[in-house]
Parts: structure tokens; C-alpha cells; sequence
């Protein structure tokens, strides 16, 4: 297992927001006349692809490169560290929406500072740690984990006779 940096992640989101285009599209086609009336729909589809990170330590983009939210020393991350983690790097979001709820500037504002600091903080993975902010924040990191084969079962010799 390796900690993996900035461009594996990269290539990650870059795959999960081809799903959730392909997801928004498969949503609108199926069902067009329905969403258009509750285009919340949308946002509960994103939130509900995000949280894939609290209940499998990855969203499909980084579970398709073998790669796993786990705790900074390598070992699996507790879901009360996930969900921290998740709070921290969508924290922002979760302001945004609220300050389109409740028409509130000041939320706007720091939802567009969270959303700032953890888009800097994600150029830390570059550094050697291979941690972005909200990694440092809950102790967790991304690892590249080994495709393991099934355990060999013990053969017995055979018998003579």
C-alpha cells in the first residue's frame, strides 16, 4: 500500500464527475417531466454519490483505481473519521446551500472561503505526506491498496499405496 498524490485523485474526480454527468443525464431522460418540477433531485443524486466516501471509503472514481480513504498511518478509517473528513471537504457546499435557503450572505461568504481553502488545500498533495488540508484535518489519507489474490488453500501430499 502507497499514499498516492495529487494526480491519482485527479483522475478520480475526473471520473466521478463523468458519472454523475452520465447519472444526471440517465435522471433527466427517464424522468424529465417529474424532475422538472423538483430539481433538488440533482442535488440529493450528488450528495448521495458523495457521501460514497463516508460508506465505502471512496467514491466510485477512487474505488475504480483501487484507491482508499483510510487513516494517516495506513490503516482502515473509522466511519466517525470518514464523516469528518466528509464535513471538511464538502463543509463548503453544504453553506452554499444553505445561504440559497435561507438568502443569508453570510453563509454565502463562508461557503465561498471554505470552498477557497479547501481548493489550496488540495495542492497538498503534492507535499511528501501526500495530504490535502482535509486529510491533515481528520487524519486520513488516500492509499493505492494492493489487489490481494485468495489465500492458497495448504495441499496435502498425496499418498503412496
Amino acid at each position: 500500500m502507497s499514499r498516492v498524490g495529487f494526480w491519482p485523485r485527479l483522475l478520480a474526480a475526473i471520473i466521478d464527475a463523468a458519472f454523475v454527468v452520465i447519472l444526471w443525464i440517465i435522471t433527466a431522460l427517464v424522468a424529465w417531466a417529474w424532475v422538472r418540477e423538483r430539481p433538488w433531485v440533482f442535488v440529493a443524486e450528488l450528495i448521495v454519490y458523495a457521501s460514497s466516501e463516508i460508506f465505502f471509503a471512496g467514491t466510485p472514481g477512487k474505488l475504480i483505481l483501487r484507491l482508499r480513504i483510510r487513516r494517516f498511518d495506513g490503516a482502515p478509517a473509522e466511519r466517525w473519521r470518514r464523516i469528518d473528513r466528509f464535513l471538511y471537504k464538502y463543509g463548503g457546499v453544504v453553506y452554499a446551500l444553505l445561504s440559497g435557503l435561507i438568502g443569508s450572505t453570510g453563509a454565502e461568504l463562508v461557503a465561498r472561503f471554505w470552498s477557497t481553502m479547501i481548493g489550496i488545500g488540495c495542492f497538498y498533495a503534492f507535499t511528501a505526506s501526500r495530504q490535502t488540508w482535509n486529510d491533515r484535518w481528520a487524519h486520513t489519507a488516500v492509499w493505492r491498496v494492493r489487489r490481494t489474490p485468495p489465500p492458497l488453500e495448504p495441499q496435502r501430499p498425496e499418498r503412496i499405496g
